[in-house]
């Protein structure tokens, strides 16, 4: 049997205590898998992190400061001792630790788009904290240089691990996204990733577990606006379970084919007036069958669902 906790959307601004991982930890899960915004570099309409800022940032700007929002996650104690605990890390982004809200990074629209300069930025300080927390360092490395983190070819952040009979899959749903109100049959993860995911899927015989930053339908950015949700239902020839964040909620557990279930779980560490909530993960335990938890503040001891297939 095997436990993956997962969730997304964490502050260590807002929250530097974070006692959703004292939570996470308690449940034993053998893998961590973090679905993205797990820093923010911006968020909410006033002050010095207001929507959107980064796109106006120099280059040195951006990438000190999304340097510094990672180094500050990491440093948070519930997190580290957490980290200690399980054997296995899996990550991905979303828009607010990709760039800046709804950021994307094969946008033509001006707001959204991301620079070539600053998205190889984000991608080499994402590699460094995945590094930083997939090793088990001691220490926080220091900044690279702004030349050595422009250097080089721009590739996506996808990886894949198995474990057991499981295959864990992180897509990167923000570097190749197009904008779905402007480009018919709109990409989210670009073709070449798209590629490289069917091989994931047909060359294996255990189950799949995919992690997004976006949930599959019925969101502004969802997987369903993007000509990749009805690919992804077609591709899927084994069990899939496609863990999505993004929401600032934990969601019933949904079957969008024979062999595809999306479980969603977002809010770990986000607290605020507007749109903001804590301690949200989930746990998803794979057996002999499989079973999908959903935690919240108000809820400890959890909701279980069973995943049929």
């Amino acid at each position: 049997m095997m436990k993956i906790a997962f969730t997304s959307c964490v502050d260590a601004l807002d929250d530097s205590e974070q006692n959703v991982w004292g939570r996470v930890a308690a449940t034993e899960p053998d893998v961590l898998f973090l679905l993205g915004d797990t820093v923010y570099m911006d968020y909410g309409i006033f002050g010095e992190r207001r929507l959107g800022w980064p796109r106006k940032a120099s280059d040195e700007e951006f990438a000190n400061t999304l340097y510094d929002r990672y180094r500050t996650q990491w440093s948070v104690m519930s997190f580290r001792a957490l980290l200690s605990r399980v054997k296995h890390v899996a990550l991905t982004w979303d828009d607010h630790d990709f760039a800046w809200n709804d950021s994307r990074g094969a946008s033509t629209e001006k707001r959204r788009a991301v620079s070539p300069e600053k998205r190889q930025i984000s991608r080499r300080l994402f590699e460094q904290f995945r590094q930083v927390l997939t090793s088990g360092a001691a220490a926080y490395p220091p900044i690279p240089s702004l030349a050595q983190l422009l250097e080089g070819p721009y590739v996506g952040i996808q990886s894949v691990v198995d474990i057991g009979n499981v295959r864990v899959v992180a897509l990167d749903g923000r570097s190749f996204r197009e904008d779905p109100n402007d480009v018919p049959d709109a990409e989210m993860h670009g073709r070449a990733q798209r590629t490289w995911l069917a091989q994931q899927l047909t060359g294996w015989q255990g189950i799949v577990v995919i992690g997004s930053g976006s949930v599959m339908s019925e969101g502004k950015e969802s997987w369903d606006r993007y000509i990749d949700y009805g690919w992804l239902l077609q591709k899927a020839r084994r069990p899939t379970i496609v863990l999505t964040g993004d929401i600032h909620r934990n969601a019933t557990p949904a079957q969008h084919a024979d062999l595809v279930w999306e479980v969603t779980s977002s809010g770990a560490a986000r607290p605020g007036i507007i749109g903001g909530v804590t301690g949200n993960f989930g746990v998803l335990t794979v057996g002999d069958n499989v079973q999908a938890s959903l935690y919240s503040r108000a809820d400890p001891d959890g909701k279980h669902f069973k995943l049929e297939f």
